[in-house]
C-alpha cells in the first residue's frame, strides 16, 4: 500500500535514524583506530590496507542510504524474521542489513504469494518460508522520503486480519521510477529488480549466458549486475574483480556505464573495446608493435570485405599464412665463411647451407610461436659457434673478445635468414592475390579473394613525414590471430567476460574472447535488430554461438521495454516489423504512458535547423534536461551542432573521440550520430532527418540504424523529416501486434 503518509512512516524514520548514526560513529571509530588483531606487524598493515579501508569505504558510500527493501517472514524453523536490504552488509541498530546479492533477495524480487520458497546457493538446499510483509523504503539523502507495501499480510491493527493482498503497488514503484529516470548515466537497478532479470543475474557462472534484450530491456544494466553478482565475495568461488573484463562497443559508450559497477561495489574490473584490448594484449608480447599513434582507425570499408575478415576461416589463413613465412626463408646458397684471429693465428667458421636448415628443422622442434622459434635458432646458432670455438681456441680472458665478436658476426647474419617479424607488415602482405589464392583457394571463392584483396590496410604521412596505418574495425581481430602466432601470447585468462551490444561481434572476435575465458564463462547482451554494421557483427546469433557445443550456450528472451513509455514502444515496434517483417521480436510496454511521437515533415532543407530548435525548446519547456539529436551519421552531427551554436544554442558534439575517461556528464543538448547512440537513453530525443534519403527502405542496416535512433527516447520523441519520410517509419503511430518471434532455436533458450 501507498500513501502520502504510510502509518509506520515515523517508525521507519526513527530507525533510518539510529542507523545512520551508528554508521557515523562506526565511520569515525575505524578513521581514528587501526586493526592490531595480526601476529605480526607486516599481517597488521595487511590488516589495515585491505579489511580497514573496505569497512571505511562501506561506510562512507552507504551511509545516506544504508537500505532500501524491508522483509518479514516466518522461517523454515517457524521463527519470525525481519531483514533489511541494500547494497552491502551492515550491521545497524535494529538488525542487519543483508547484501541484494545474497540468496535471501530473491524472496524480494519475486511475488506476493503468502508461502514462497528460496534456494541457498552454496548448500543446495531449498528453504519454504511464509511471507508477511514486502516492503520499499525511498530514502534519500538519510531521509525517509515514502513507503510503498507490495504486500502486507501481518495480523496488525494497521492491516486487519490478513486478506489476500493486490499486486498492484510493486508495479505502481516500478512506473513512479521509471517516469523519474533522466540521469545521463547508467543507473543500478536493484531496487526495482524484475523477476526475469533476476534470474539471468543469478543464473551459473558456466558456459556462455547470451541475452536477447529488446531495445529498453535493460540488458546492459542485466550484464554488469550479473558481473557483480558473480563477484560477490560471499559465493564459494572467491572471483576477483581484476580477473574479470567487459568488452563495450565504443569508448562513448564506456564512459556511460563507467559508474555502474563502482556503485554496485564493485571496482577493479577491466573495461574496454575490443580494439583496445587487442591492442593491449598484443603489445604484452610484441615488442616490435608499433605505438597506437602510429595506427589510423579508418572508417569501414564495403560490409562484404569486412565480413569477410571477420569470419573464422579469416583466422585460418593467418595461421597458414605463418606456417609459409616460418617455411621459406632466405637460406644461404653458399657456404659463410667468419674469419676469426684469436692466439696469434686466425681460423675461419664456416656455416653451411645444410647445417643452416639444420638449426632452422631443430629450432622449429619448440616454441609457441613464429618469434620464440626464431629465438631458439639463433640461441641453436651461439651454442653451435661457441662449439667450433672451443675446438679452435681455448675460451678464456684473453679469447673473450674474439668470441663476441665471432658471436655478433654470426647472429647478424642468421638473423638475415630469419629476421624478426614486423606485425603490421605481414598483416597487410597477407593481402597479395598470389598469398590469398595460395592459402585461401579452399576457404573462400575466387569473388571473395578478390574482395579481400582489396581490403589491404592502407597507410597515410603525416605532417611530420611520419608513415601511418590505416586500419578498419574489421582488421583487429585478425591482427591478434596474427600477432598470437608470431609472438605468442600471456597467459591471462579472465573468470568472466561480459559482452555489451554482442550483435556487433564478429565470430573471429568471439574466438578470441573464447581463448582467455578459462573455464568458459561468459555474458553476452545484444539485440541482432541492432545490426548496424554492414562491415561488421552478425545478423543471427547462430554465427557466434556455432563455435561452442548447444549445451555450452543459453539463450535468454527479454521482450519486455522498461526504458519508453507505452507510445514510444508502439512507435519503435513499427519500425522494427517495417525493418524485420516476420522475424521481428517486438517489445511489451510496461504501463507508463505519454505524448504519442510527433512525426514532422519538413519542406525544405534549409528549414531543417529551425524545425530542430522548435522541437528543443518544446521538449525543455517540459523540463527536459538531457536531449539528443540523433543524426544520420557524424558529417551531419557536426553540421548540425554548427548550425545550433550559430542560433546561440549551446550544445555538445558526441563523437568516437568520447573516452571512457570523460569527465564531462552526457547532459543538456546533445548531437550524436545514430551509431554512436545505441546503448544510451536520453529523455528526449530529435530524429534529425528520417527521410526516405537519409534511411533508404531498400538498405535494411538503414533501417536497423533508424531503429537504434527512436529508441532511444525515454520520455519523449519528435522525428523530423525532409520530403518524403522513410518507408521505415510506421503508418500508424502505435503498434504492438503479435510479440512472438523468431529466433535461433539450436539452442537451450528461456523466454520472459
Amino acid at each position: 500500500m501507498t500513501h502520502s503518509r504510510h502509518p509506520e512512516h515515523e517508525t521507519e524514520a526513527l530507525r533510518l535514524e539510529r542507523a545512520v548514526e551508528a554508521m557515523e560513529a562506526a565511520l569515525r571509530h575505524r578513521a581514528e583506530h587501526w586493526f592490531e588483531a595480526g601476529a605480526t606487524p607486516y599481517s597488521n598493515r595487511v590488516l589495515n590496507r585491505g579489511l580497514r579501508v573496505d569497512l571505511l569505504e562501506t561506510l562512507e558510500n552507504h551511509r545516506d542510504k544504508p537500505y532500501f527493501g524491508r522483509l518479514d517472514f516466518r522461517d523454515h524453523l517457524g521463527r519470525s524474521r525481519s531483514v533489511y536490504f541494500g547494497y552491502a552488509h551492515l550491521d545497524v541498530p535494529h538488525g542487519t542489513v543483508l547484501d541484494w546479492r545474497c540468496d535471501l533477495y530473491t524472496l524480494f524480487v519475486s511475488g506476493t504469494a503468502r508461502r514462497q520458497s528460496y534456494r541457498v546457493r552454496h548448500t543446495g538446499v531449498t528453504h519454504t518460508v511464509e511471507l508477511s510483509l514486502k516492503r520499499r523504503l525511498d530514502i534519500q539523502a538519510r531521509t525517509l522520503r515514502s513507503i510503498t507495501d507490495d504486500v502486507d499480510w501481518r495480523e496488525t491493527p494497521m492491516s486487519g486480519p490478513a486478506a489476500a493482498p493486490v499486486q498492484k503497488p510493486a508495479e505502481a514503484f516500478l512506473i513512479n521510477r521509471l517516469a523519474e529516470r533522466g540521469d545521463p548515466r547508467l543507473q543500478t537497478i536493484v531496487e526495482t529488480l524484475q523477476v526475469d532479470q533476476d534470474a539471468i543475474i543469478r543464473a551459473p557462472a558456466a558456459g556462455l549466458r547470451l541475452v536477447h534484450g529488446v531495445a529498453g530491456s535493460g540488458k546492459t544494466s542485466i550484464a554488469y549486475h550479473r558481473l557483480a553478482y558473480l563477484l560477490y565475495q560471499d559465493h564459494s568461488e572467491r572471483r576477483r574483480a581484476e580477473d574479470a573484463l567487459v568488452i563495450g562497443p565504443n569508448r562513448l559508450f564506456l564512459g556511460y556505464v563507467r559508474d555502474l559497477l563502482p556503485d554496485l561495489g564493485v571496482r577493479g574490473v577491466v573495461q574496454n573495446t575490443f580494439a583496445d584490448w587487442v591492442w593491449r594484449r598484443m603489445a604484452e608480447t610484441n615488442r616490435t608493435l608499433r605505438s597506437p599513434e602510429m595506427v589510423v582507425q579508418g572508417p569501414p570499408l564495403s560490409g562484404v570485405n569486412g565480413r569477410l575478415k571477420g569470419q573464422l576461416r579469416f583466422g585460418t589463413l593467418l595461421e597458414r599464412y605463418v606456417v609459409q613465412l616460418e617455411q621459406h626463408l632466405e637460406f644461404p646458397a653458399h657456404p659463410i665463411s667468419f674469419p676469426i684471429t684469436a692466439e696469434g693465428h686466425e681460423e675461419r667458421l664456416v656455416l653451411t647451407p645444410f647445417e643452416v636448415r639444420t638449426l632452422h628443422r631443430l629450432a622449429m622442434q619448440g616454441g609457441s610461436s613464429t618469434d620464440a622459434r626464431r629465438e631458439r635458432f639463433l640461441d641453436l646458432g651461439r651454442e653451435h659457434l661457441r662449439k667450433w670455438f672451443r675446438s679452435a681456441f681455448s675460451i678464456r680472458p684473453d679469447t673473450e673478445g674474439a668470441l663476441s665478436s665471432l658471436t655478433r658476426s654470426v647472429i647478424a647474419r642468421l638473423a638475415r635468414v630469419w629476421p624478426r617479424p614486423d606485425l603490421l607488415r605481414a598483416y597487410n602482405q597477407v593481402f597479395a592475390m598470389d598469398v590469398l589464392q595460395r592459402h585461401g583457394a579452399d576457404l573462400y571463392s575466387a569473388d571473395e579473394l578478390t574482395r579481400l584483396a582489396t581490403s589491404a590496410p592502407g597507410s597515410v604521412t603525416g605532417e611530420e613525414g611520419a608513415v601511418r596505418i590505416v586500419l578498419e574495425p574489421a582488421d583487429h581481430a585478425g591482427l591478434h590471430v596474427l600477432n598470437r602466432a608470431l609472438y605468442g601470447e600471456t597467459a591471462r585468462w579472465y573468470t568472466h567476460i561480459v559482452v555489451d551490444e554482442a550483435q556487433d561481434l564478429a565470430p573471429l572476435e568471439l574466438e578470441q574472447l573464447l581463448a582467455s575465458s578459462r573455464p568458459l564463462s561468459m555474458t553476452l547482451v545484444g539485440d541482432t535488430a541492432q545490426s548496424i554494421h554492414a562491415h561488421g557483427g552478425v545478423d543471427d546469433w547462430s554465427e557466434l554461438t556455432a563455435q561452442l557445443p548447444p549445451d555450452q550456450v543459453h539463450l535468454h528472451v527479454v521482450r519486455r521495454n522498461y526504458r519508453s513509455t507505452r507510445e514510444i514502444v508502439g512507435f519503435c515496434n513499427g519500425v522494427l516489423r517495417a525493418v524485420q517483417g516476420a522475424r521481428a521480436v517486438l517489445s511489451e510496454p510496461v504501463g507508463r504512458s505519454g505524448p504519442i511521437p510527433l512525426v514532422q515533415a519538413i519542406s525544405s532543407p534549409a528549414l531543417l535547423v529551425e524545425a530542430v530548435m522548435e522541437s528543443l525548446q518544446s521538449l525543455q519547456a517540459r523540463g527536459l534536461r538531457n536531449i539528443a539529436v540523433i543524426t544520420r551519421d557524424p558529417a551531419a552531427a557536426r553540421e548540425t551542432a554548427t548550425a545550433l551554436r550559430r542560433r546561440e544554442i549551446k550544445c555538445r558534439v558526441l563523437d568516437e573521440q568520447e573516452g571512457d575517461d570523460s569527465a564531462e556528464p552526457i547532459t543538456g543538448v546533445l548531437v550524436i550520430p545514430a551509431a554512436l547512440a545505441k546503448g544510451l537513453e536520453f529523455e528526449g530525443v530529435i530524429v534529425q532527418d528520417a527521410s526516405e534519403s537519409a534511411y533508404p527502405s531498400a538498405d535494411v542496416r538503414a533501417g536497423a540504424l533508424l531503429y537504434v535512433a527512436v529508441s532511444r527516447a525515454l520520455h519523449i520523441l519528435h522525428i523530423l523529416h525532409v520530403g518524403v519520410r522513410s518507408g521505415f517509419l510506421p503508418e500508424s503511430q502505435l503498434y504492438f501486434g503479435d510479440i512472438q518471434g523468431p529466433l535461433n532455436n539450436a539452442v537451450q533458450h528461456e523466454q520472459y
